[in-house]
């Protein structure tokens, strides 16, 4: 015997027909042990830390300025620019990254790439002996 169901609902087949399922059955001990973690909240938690990792650095800068203000010698407004070029840096990146993905690298290649330009950014930047 098969029951009717619309094709629109959660396992619907597209003409509507779906198997009956026998619910009584135990299921397997296997499966009943393992803990999985569903693949949309692995890429929930992986743009939650992508953001945290994009925008914490822009929107704390704020907080360094006063200090590399001091530590260079330097006007605020010269200090503050640094923010202006990492921002300007990254859309500069992100259009770069959008050109690329869909036509030569693949999504990974480009975040891979993308880290390590990052890496040599930051490694650049604490070598600065000054601003200027």
């Amino acid at each position: 015997a098969r029951a009717r169901q619309p094709a629109t609902m959660k396992g619907g087949s597209p003409d509507g027909i779906v198997p009956e399922v026998d619910t009584t059955a135990a299921p397997d001990s296997k499966s009943a042990r393992t803990c999985r973690i569903p693949q949309n909240a692995v890429i929930v938690g992986a743009c939650f830390v992508s953001h945290i990792a994009t925008f914490g650095p822009l929107y704390s800068f704020g907080v360094f300025v006063p200090e590399l203000k001091e530590h260079f010698d330097v006007e605020l407004s010269v200090a503050a620019s640094i923010v202006s070029v990492m921002i300007a840096m990254q859309f500069f990146g992100s259009l770069l990254a959008g050109l690329l993905i869909p036509h030569t690298l693949s999504h990974r290649a480009v975040a891979f790439a993308g880290a390590f330009v990052v890496l040599l950014g930051y490694a650049g930047a604490s070598l600065a002996q000054s601003v200027e």
